[in-house]
């Protein structure tokens, strides 16, 4: 006897979480976290550069001001972008908040700006130093924020595979392009051979 089930069946039968959805919940926070002072977030696994004792010892409050007070007294030299995915205690400081993108066009429309400071991974601050003017200074608060999709195409590798595809195929055979998570460097390989 055959068994036919339906997909609607088999969608009941055995319920399936989305890996996205898994990850949101592992991950994404609904609500707010807590601020931590930051000789406790130091502790949390994550590579972090070096910082004065000064900053590591002040509580949550004493950053607010010490931030709010530079914020000040910096007025329009400094513009402060905040990526969506930042906790509300920076994102309360960004004079503009969006993606990738956004905040990338955002940036190189600021030729009045001196500091632009990028609340967000490494590619973003690349890709804002890349647009903006050669008299401005992209500030990354943590040197040491990846992306893990822009990690995964280290340059060397990818240089490799273009000398193994031009050897193979033949120089413009092939037209490369590359997402907006990547580093500068392949974003130079792609637009250096005709890419996008």
């Amino acid at each position: 006897m055959a068994i036919n089930l339906s997909i609607v069946d088999a969608k009941l039968r055995n319920p399936r979480v989305p890996l996205t959805e898994l990850e949101q919940s592992a991950f994404c926070q609904v609500e707010p976290l807590e601020t931590k002072p930051l000789a406790e977030e130091l502790n949390a696994g994550v590579r972090w550069q070096r910082l004065p004792d000064s900053y590591v010892n002040m509580t949550p409050e004493e950053l607010t001001t010490r931030i709010e007070a530079n914020k000040v007294q910096l007025g329009s030299r400094a513009v402060i972008l905040g990526h969506h995915y930042q906790r509300e205690d920076i994102i309360q400081f960004a004079d503009f908040r969006g993606d990738s993108l956004k905040l990338s066009q955002y940036a190189a429309d600021q030729q009045g700006s001196e500091f632009i400071i990028f609340c967000g991974v490494h590619f973003m601050a690349e890709t804002a130093a890349v647009l903006g003017g050669t008299h401005q200074k992209v500030v990354l608060p943590n040197i040491n924020a990846g992306c893990s999709m822009a990690d995964m195409a280290p340059t060397d590798d990818a240089l490799d595979c273009w000398d193994d595809l031009m050897t193979t195929l033949g120089t413009g055979s092939v037209i490369p392009v590359t997402y907006m998570n990547s580093t500068a460097e392949i974003k130079a390989l792609v637009g250096e051979n005709g890419g996008a």
